[in-house]
């Protein structure tokens, strides 16, 4: 495949030494809770697990004592500023790995976010998702039918 066929649509290069708002959301903030009620982690937008540096988006989880809970980032989405039918995405990490780390790169359809469910079904690309593990990553291609 020769890439220069492809008219290039959206960019983030991180030349900013900020977030850019205007690029990203962020999904939720507050305490994530497990089934009996016990915090799990805190979402948070703060700089500690979430910065710009060095031309590079920083996401780091840290463990909080006066919480007694990991502080994470919300989920980075570019809903509403990247959206196309065809293409292709381009993208260098590094990843953790470790038991209850689960770095992903997933892409969903805007109908799946929303979950307008007058839709027939939604399609969601994961990339990569890393697991806990050194040396397994795994893509999936998952399909939800509203009938």
């Amino acid at each position: 495949m020769d890439l220069r066929d492809y008219k290039l649509v959206w960019a983030e290069e991180f030349d900013e030494d900020s977030f850019e708002e205007t690029k990203f959301t962020q999904q939720e903030h507050g305490p994530i809770q497990d089934k009996e009620g016990n915090k799990i982690c805190y979402f948070t937008e703060e700089e500690r697990v979430i910065k710009v540096e060095d031309s590079k988006l920083v996401l780091n989880a840290v463990y909080d004592e006066d919480l007694k809970a990991f502080v994470v980032p919300a989920a980075v989405w570019t809903l509403n500023t990247m959206s196309f039918t065809y293409g292709y995405v381009e993208m260098k990490a590094r990843v953790p790995y470790g038991q209850g780390s689960w770095a992903a790169f997933w892409a969903l359809g805007r109908d799946a976010i929303k979950q307008d469910k007058t839709q027939p079904y939604f399609a969601e690309v994961d990339f990569f998702e890393v697991e806990g593990s050194s040396h397994v990553i795994m893509p999936n291609l998952h399909k939800w039918h509203y009938l």
